[in-house]
């Protein structure tokens, strides 16, 4: 037990039990232990509980080895808690072993952690059964009953001492267990959250592990955030909760705490992914770090190694503890492990290898411990804020300027926006400007939140406040501008913060044409916290009404449409994917052009530029050929290859960013059964031969189906476009030809058959000229058709051929 290895009490008595069982080979267990474990069995007692084999042999073995507890019945008594349980009668029973002095029945006894003291109603020892005693000494385990209603006020770990004659201490070495995987845990019955939330404090009545808060979720309604010591932890409570408490429960990806360097100065921890700030507004984030010990046979350090590696890990050193038996000592992101790394353990080593890990790089030293609820450590960290963060410099003759980190939209005030005051100050009824937009407003109302808004006449530097100035329009308060004084501006805006450029690119249509309104204002709402998300609107003889939007990237673009499903309740149809393209016209314009009906005509452009990346792949190096042939296939330049370890090579690449705006993650997870990954950033602009690709149906340019490649994929592309649309669109009375064109040149074409009418069904027989004249009337009919009718694609074939577009691009 954590708290018992704390305090060093590590004396034991090795037992084998259950020897009488037919086929138990106990020397084999030994054998096993000492391989696996490195413990020396050579003093184990084998022995039957059962059949009381062996019993005589463990009470010596118990006076021989451990030594009796210290004389320290003088000393104030201190009791350390290893165990509790919650009685409906009596409330919480508390497990504990007497370090110190003495307890007696009816004592006042405090809990040093949480601060809480009670009357001692009754104290006993277990043997089994619980056996009133009238005192414990030093060295004695017994247990206490004190009508503790509250589980948070006696955890395992704890000291216990006289509350008259209290310890100068809390019992050195035991460490409060810091969580560092959080997950939310939402019930799917809503009635079901004070059951949920009573399961909770029982369990952590005894897994001092445990935290949780309340969450809530537009998604999932009410729930809590939980707090584990790892997956495991969070596997088992989450079963717990289920199994012993029948709950239905919905839970969340976990996320690991980040530690979060803003572009001001501040740095703040985050396990939330929704409080992560803005990249504008983030100066750096460092995720926590587990120093891992494997302890494996050597046959199978091959592949631990290749298992840390696949994980980020670094490797530090390697030695043999037996001769049959290694340690292998790794440096490794915590999020790493957040998920199937200790299942891929076990698998790779049969069940052989074993790990130990510890979390670093976060100090925890000076945290302190606190309950919002019951007020405990508020005066600490009241202090612990005067004394560690820096006031503000002198800045108050200095012009007002303040910096934006968060706003939300108030149906009756507008937008109300969150803001630090770097420089001067402001007050109620000043005429503020915000920097970026160049909108001027007066400050209707400002304040606090302390946690309610309150309002206050005026705000210093240093101090954080809120502003309602009926600002009806988003765009007019961006996360990352700055608030100035309209009479006396400053001369620049906070430094820092830059502007996020959207690099891919995609269009959002509603699949209702009345949700056309719903969906701007979800876009208004999202993009008032999101200011990387840029849109204006687009219209589609296909599709309708809709937006073009830009992303940071796909995983961005996936986010953001997924927040407008779930959140807002829309049905959308999104297009292909494409980024920016710089375009260079003949008389000399430069351009940044995003949709295909935008590219200038080949006569006017001079050329065009595509957006590159440079991109590391690493992989095992049974997959190099497969990457560098994924790699070739993008159009990607080769540049370096290094081994940085064994089994492990690093590829650098630089490709087009189109080429990766697809399923190029896909492809490679898949090409390397999901061993590879990769790390990217974008270089800048290059020239590359672009055309634009167009569809014509029956002769009529299909604009939705446009699309910018390379002129060397612009046959395959187009041939599998047109194979698509043929396979989807509906036969007509007449041929309808299906083809891709650069230009006025076509490159790939196939073609409808015409429905056939058999007009000769009636004629049985007579002069072949009749025959022949009923089948020119109809050749003829079936010309005009063609040269006036309309082939109309339907909404599958668009969806159908988007989807296409999005994998052969």
């Amino acid at each position: 037990m954590p708290e018992f290895k704390a305090n060093k009490l590590y004396f034991f008595v090795q037992v084998v039990n259950k020897i009488d069982l037919p086929g138990a080979e106990p020397e084999q267990v030994l054998r096993e232990i000492e391989e696996v474990i490195g413990l020396d069995c050579s003093k184990a007692i084998l022995c039957s509980a059962k059949e009381g084999i062996g019993i005589t042999e463990i009470l010596n073995a118990i006076v021989e080895r451990i030594p009796p507890p210290p004389e320290t019945a003088d000393k104030p008594f201190r009791a350390l808690i290893f165990d509790s349980y919650y009685d409906p009668y009596r409330g919480v029973i508390v497990y504990f072993r007497v370090i110190d002095g003495k307890v007696k029945k009816g004592d006042r006894i405090l809990f040093m952690a949480s601060g809480k003291d009670y009357f001692a109603d009754e104290i006993g020892v277990l043997s089994p059964n619980q056996i009133q005693v009238d005192e414990l000494y030093a060295g004695e385990v017994g247990y206490i009953s004190a009508s503790i209603r509250s589980v948070a006020d006696a955890r395992v770990g704890d000291t216990i001492t006289n509350f008259s004659r209290k310890a100068e201490s809390s019992l050195p070495g035991y460490e409060e267990a810091t969580p560092m995987v959080f997950c939310g845990l939402f019930p799917v019955d809503a009635d079901q959250f004070p059951d949920l939330r009573d399961a909770l404090e029982k369990l952590q009545l005894n897994d001092a592990a445990l935290k949780f808060e309340p969450e809530t979720s537009s998604a999932m309604g009410f729930g809590f955030r939980c707090g584990f010591l790892g997956l495991l932890h969070m596997e088992i409570v989450q079963e717990r909760l289920e199994r012993e408490y029948n709950l239905n429960l919905i839970t969340t990806a976990p996320s690991v705490v980040y530690k979060v360097h803003t572009v001001n100065g501040d740095t703040t921890m985050c396990s939330n992914p929704s409080l992560l700030p803005q990249p504008g507004l983030r100066k750096s984030v460092e995720e926590p770090y587990v120093k891992i010990e494997l302890l494996t046979p050597k046959d199978y350090i091959g592949a631990l190694m290749e298992l840390a590696q696949d994980r980020r890990g670094e490797f530090k050193e390697m030695k043999y503890i037996a001769e049959n038996r290694a340690s292998l000592l790794y440096e490794l992101p915590l999020a790493e492990m957040v998920g199937d790394f200790f299942d891929q353990l076990k698998s790779r080593t049969k069940g052989y290898a074993s790990m130990e890990y510890s979390v670093i790089g976060l100090d925890c030293s000076k945290a302190i411990l606190c309950s919002a609820k019951e007020g405990i450590g508020i005066t600490e960290i009241l202090n612990a804020i005067v004394e560690r963060i820096p006031p503000p410099p002198e800045t108050a003759e200095k012009p007002f300027r303040a910096l934006i980190f968060d706003s939300y939209y108030d149906p009756y005030r507008g937008v109300i926006v969150y803001f630090r005051v770097i420089d001067g100050k402001v007050k109620k009824g000043d005429r503020i400007l915000f920097m970026a937009s160049g909108k001027d407003y007066f400050a209707d109302e400002i304040g606090v939140l302390s946690p309610n808004q309150i309002q206050v006449d005026e705000l210093y530097a240093g101090e954080v406040g809120y502003i309602s100035a009926s600002i009806r329009s988003v765009a007019d308060a961006r996360v990352g501008d700055t608030i100035t004084n309209f009479s006396r501006k400053a001369e620049s805006s906070l430094p820092g913060y830059e502007e996020a450029t959207p690099m891919v690119f995609c269009g959002l249509f509603p699949v209702d044409a009345d949700q056309f309104p719903d969906l701007r204002d979800a876009l208004e709402k999202l993009q008032l916290n999101d200011a990387a998300l840029k849109f204006e609107p687009e219209t589609s003889s296909a599709m309708g009404f809709g937006f073009r939007c830009g992303f940071l990237g796909l995983l961005h673009m996936e986010i953001v449409q997924e927040r407008l499903e779930r959140e807002y309740n829309l049905n959308l149809i999104t297009t292909a994917p494409s980024v920016v393209y710089k375009v260079h016209t003949v008389n000399g314009d430069t351009t940044m052009c995003s949709n295909p009906s935008l590219l200038p005509q080949p006569g006017l452009r001079k050329s065009v530029e595509e957006p590159y990346v440079k991109i590391e792949l690493l992989t095992p190096k049974d997959y190099i050929g497969a990457l560098m042939e994924l790699a070739q296939d993008r159009r990607g330049e080769f540049k370096e290859m290094k081994y940085i370890a064994e089994n492990r090579a690093s590829l650098l690449y630089e490709l087009p960013l189109a080429e990766m705006v697809g399923d190029f993650f896909d492809q490679l997870k898949s090409r390397t059964k999901g061993y590879a990954s990769m790390e990217y950033s974008v270089i800048g602009y290059r020239e590359s031969d672009l055309i634009k690709l167009d569809i014509l149906i029956n002769a009529e340019l299909v604009e939705p189906l446009s699309t910018i490649v390379h002129r060397d994929k612009a046959y395959s592309v187009g041939r599998a476009l047109t194979q698509k649309l043929k396979e989807l669109i509906p036969r007509q009375m007449f041929k309808v030809p299906i083809q891709a064109c650069i230009g006025s040149k076509v490159i790939a074409s196939e073609a409808l058959s015409a429905i056939r009418k058999d007009v000769l069904a009636k004629c049985y027989g007579g002069d072949i000229s009749r025959k022949k004249k009923l089948l020119k009337k109809q050749a003829a009919g079936k010309k005009r058709m063609k040269a006036i009718g309309r082939v109309d694609v339907p909404q599958e074939a668009f969806m159908a051929v988007l989807k296409l577009e999005k994998e052969v691009l």
